[in-house]
C-alpha cells in the first residue's frame, strides 16, 4: 500500500518557501551575496566566466541552494516532529538540504560551462563539503533563534512589546489579540493581520508577555483585553475577539475562562 506523504509537512514547507519568496529583504540579500560572490570568483570560477555571467551564475545557484534549504528543512523538521528530538530533525535536515542542494550544484555547473571533474573522490569531497555547510547553517540558525527568544525585555514602550509580535512582519504588527494552532504553525492575529510563525504553541504562549492573555483551548490562546462578548453552549463557550471572529473555550479550559472573568461562573457554590 502506498502512503501519501504528510500533508501538514508539505504544507509547512510551501508556507516557508512562500514566505521568502514574497520578502524583499531575502531577494536583497541574494543578490548581494550573489554580488560578492561573482566578484570574488572562488572555486576557481573566476577562470572559467567573465564577471557578469559569473554575477548571474553565483546569484541564481545562491537562491535555488536557499530555497531549497528553507523548503526542505521545514518539511523535514515538521514531518519528524513527533518521532524525533529537536537536535536530531536538525541534523536530518540539513543533511536532506545538502543531499539535494549536491545535486543542485553537480548539474548547475555541467549545464552552465559543461564542468564534471570526472572522478569519484571530487564528487565525493563536495558531497561532504555540502553537507557539512548546511548542517552547520541548520544548527546555527536555531541557535540564533533561540539567542534573540532569549533576549530581556526593558521598560521602554516599544521593547515591552510581546517577543512573538516581534517575529511578524513590520506592517503586521499591533496589539495582540490570540495564537492558535495551524498545522506545525501558529497563526497569530494582531490589530495589524494575520501571520503563521514556525513555533510550538507552548512556545508562543511564552512569548506573549507583557500582555495578559489565557489558554482557552488546546489550540487557541486569547488576550483578554481583546474579549469583547461570551456566551456559554452545554458544556462549552464562545468568545468574541476585537477582530470580530470567535474562538471556542473547551471543557478542560472553562473553569480557568470562568476563574478569569471571560464567562459568567455558574459552578454551584
Amino acid at each position: 500500500m502506498n502512503k501519501r506523504p504528510d500533508s501538514s509537512a508539505v504544507q509547512s514547507a510551501k508556507r516557508e518557501l512562500h514566505r521568502f519568496a514574497r520578502s524583499p529583504v531575502f531577494w536583497a540579500v541574494i543578490v548581494a551575496t550573489g554580488l560578492v560572490l561573482g566578484i570574488a570568483g572562488p572555486f576557481e570560477t573566476s577562470d572559467v566566466m567573465r564577471l557578469v555571467p559569473r554575477i548571474v551564475y553565483w546569484t541564481l545557484l545562491v537562491g535555488f541552494s536557499f530555497l531549497t534549504f528553507a523548503g526542505l528543512s521545514a518539511l523535514t523538521e515538521s514531518a519528524l516532529s513527533r518521532s524525533l528530538p529537536h537536535w536530531m530533525r536538525l541534523l536530518a535536515a540539513g543533511i536532506a538540504s545538502g543531499l539535494v542542494i549536491f545535486a543542485e550544484v553537480v548539474v548547475f555547473n555541467i549545464a552552465t560551462f559543461n564542468y564534471d571533474p570526472g572522478c569519484a573522490w571530487c564528487y565525493g569531497r563536495l558531497l561532504i563539503q555540502i553537507v557539512a555547510i548546511t548542517v552547520a547553517i541548520s544548527f546555527a540558525i536555531r541557535l540564533v533563534e533561540t539567542q534573540i527568544a532569549r533576549q530581556p525585555s526593558n521598560a521602554s514602550g516599544q521593547d515591552r512589546e510581546p517577543r512573538i509580535v516581534k517575529r511578524l512582519p513590520l506592517e503586521k504588527r499591533g496589539r495582540l489579540i490570540s495564537l492558535s494552532v495551524r498545522d506545525h504553525y501558529v497563526e497569530v492575529v494582531t490589530s495589524g493581520g494575520t501571520e503563521l510563525v514556525l513555533l510550538r504553541f507552548s512556545d508562543a504562549i511564552a512569548e506573549t508577555a507583557p500582555t495578559e492573555g489565557l489558554q482557552v483551548h488546546r489550540s487557541h490562546w486569547v488576550a483578554l483585553a481583546e474579549v469583547r462578548k461570551a456566551r456559554r453552549r452545554d458544556s462549552r463557550g464562545f468568545l468574541t475577539m476585537s477582530d470580530g471572529r470567535e474562538i471556542p473555550v473547551s471543557r478542560t479550559y472553562l473553569d480557568a475562562a470562568m476563574q478569569a472573568g471571560l464567562l459568567p461562573d455558574t459552578r454551584k457554590r
